[in-house]
Order: C-alpha cells, then sequence, then structure tokens
C-alpha cells in the first residue's frame, strides 16, 4: 500500500511537472524587455538612425514600447498616451 502510493505521488509529480514545462514553452510570453534588448531589436529592425550611445539616454519605458510595436509588426505604437510611428520613434 505504501509504495503504491508513492508511485502514484511520483507519476503526478512528473506529469505535473512536464504538463508545466509544456505550457512554459507553448504559451508564456516572454516577460519585459530590458532596456538594452530594446535598443538591439530597434537598432537591428533599422527603424532608428540613432546609434546605441544615443538611444541609451532615451526613457526605457519608451524603448520598450517601442521594440514591443516592432517585434509584433505595427506600424504605430503608444507612450503615455501619445501615438508614435515605429519607423523613426517619432510623434504622429
Amino acid at each position: 500500500m505504501k509504495t503504491k502510493n508513492i508511485i502514484t505521488l511520483l507519476s503526478f509529480a512528473i506529469f505535473s511537472f512536464g504538463a508545466y514545462k509544456i505550457y512554459q514553452t507553448k504559451f508564456w510570453e516572454k516577460t519585459k524587455l530590458s532596456k538594452k534588448e530594446a535598443i538591439d531589436v530597434i537598432v537591428q529592425s533599422g527603424n532608428s538612425k540613432n546609434t546605441n550611445n544615443n538611444l541609451s539616454s532615451f526613457d526605457e519605458a519608451f524603448l520598450i514600447a517601442w521594440a514591443n510595436g516592432i517585434l509584433k509588426k505595427q506600424s504605430s505604437f503608444i507612450y503615455n498616451q501619445k501615438k508614435y510611428n515605429t519607423i523613426g520613434g517619432k510623434s504622429v
């Protein structure tokens, strides 16, 4: 009886862990980008003529919103209730 309970508990734990890993890889959205990751996305996409050094002086939340707009293939993004173009980052 004790062995059967242990096997059942281990089977449930392994199944739960596997289900969690599948959920994590298929449906888990990546958390917030870092400022450096956002700058890399913007520069690599060619949507800014500024260099990395110049973009690093921008507000982190603005850069992240801009990079998310690029990653979602949107033509514009919203930051502080204002609309900006993803190409160039200029206000609409």
